[in-house]
């Protein structure tokens, strides 16, 4: 994957990611993963990121802002196909305050 759309992750989180992604989803070398996030995530994104790199995972990165306004009616397009193509999906989200509730 190389360098991440979220920018760089404190070293603090590296530990975490490497967990989530190395014993609890058991990512293998050459999966496809979806990791989906947005700016408020962005550093555990970016720490995900790293990791998924070091697992061998391919790695389709998308911060949501960059694809659409939030709140989001329905997934962009992009988020769509990175889904459909993937192995296993991710999302790093933060809720965001004007998103639609259901009672």
């Amino acid at each position: 994957m190389g360098s991440s759309p979220f920018g760089s992750a404190p070293t603090d989180l590296h530990p975490g990611a490497r967990n989530a992604v190395e014993v609890c989803l058991a990512i293998a070398p050459g999966e496809r993963v979806a990791l989906i996030g947005d700016l408020a995530s962005a550093e555990v994104a970016a720490s995900l990121a790293g990791a998924l790199d070091e697992a061998g995972a391919r790695t389709d990165a998308l911060v949501l802002e960059r694809l659409a306004e939030r709140p989001m009616r329905q997934a962009p397009a992009a988020v769509v196909a990175a889904l459909e193509r993937a192995d296993v999906g991710i999302l790093c989200v933060q809720p965001h305050a004007s998103s639609a509730t259901r009672t």
